[in-house]
């Protein structure tokens, strides 16, 4: 699993501002050397096959036609998702039911175009859903494994639709990046967005601090404590990537720093 992966971490520091009980908070970027056991990953070239819970992960995308809408199911809601269905077969189930999927209109059953019309940001947003085809063909979106095991549902991911994500669709970690787990479970960072290429005159720390700062509603300024932005580099075959993930310093949370806009911290219970 890990010979595919070499993953390190270099050191510096930025500040990202954050107001926690009325005071500004700094974030630190913090690189080190890390041995990944599960690094969170989606797409056809993840660093490795178990990482497939950790983020979204992209369906097939060959189809054509739309699915029509399972009798019996939920209504439809304004949008993509037109019901709930078995995500095997295809049969109508109640949108409650722990394994059923909700049913996606339309020919793209690509898991970032889809959260795009539901008004979501795949550059920042890295949900614990997947995309894929049940054996009629039809498109189904469902919680991953980490996120049915926080308790979310097709319930959950029709919510996500019409604007309202449970953190439990969130894809967080514990331990440095190395164990997946649902925002709504202890953690220590959020990931930020998907793995994404090194570009030419871009600091992947500078561009980790510009996406927290966007993903939590945050400004960039100086302060004391607060909020840390990480970015961890991963090797996809002969190709250098990194991903960005903000948390606490030094702190567990449980919930999600998602447009936080100087709210207080979603604190773990000691």
């Amino acid at each position: 699993m890990a010979r595919a992966l070499a993953a390190w971490i270099r050191r510096h520091e930025v500040v990202l501002g954050v107001s926690l009980a009325g005071l500004g908070v700094l974030v630190t970027i913090v690189f080190g050397v890390l041995g990944l056991v599960q690094l969170p990953g989606s797409g056809p070239d993840r660093p490795a096959p178990n990482q497939s819970r950790n983020t979204p992960s992209a369906g097939p995308t060959a189809s054509s036609g739309t699915p029509t809408p399972t009798p019996g199911t939920s209504t439809t809601i304004a949008g993509e998702p037109t019901g709930c269905v078995d995500p095997t077969s295809g049969a109508g189930r109640d949108c409650s039911d722990p394994q059923a999927a909700a049913l996606v209109q339309g020919p793209d059953c690509q898991l970032p175009r889809i959260i795009t019309t539901w008004g979501l940001q795949p550059d920042l947003d890295s949900l614990l859903l997947s995309a894929t085809r049940t054996s009629t063909g039809q498109c189904v979106v469902a919680p991953a494994a980490q996120a049915r095991q926080a308790g979310a549902t097709a319930l959950t991911v029709l919510e996500a639709q019409s604007g309202t994500v449970s953190p439990a669709l969130r894809s967080c970690s514990r331990t440095g990046g190395q164990v997946g787990t649902s925002c709504a479970s202890r953690h220590e960072l959020e990931w930020v967005g998907d793995w994404q290429p090194e570009r030419p005159g871009v600091k992947p720390g500078d561009a980790c601090v510009e996406s927290s700062s966007r993903y939590s509603g945050s400004s960039v300024r100086s302060g004391a404590g607060g909020l840390v932005a990480t970015a961890y580099f991963a090797r996809f075959g002969a190709a250098t990537r990194f991903r960005c993930a903000v948390g606490a310093d030094g702190v567990t949370l449980v919930g999600s720093v998602r447009n936080l806009h100087g709210a207080a911290l979603p604190l773990a219970a000691p």
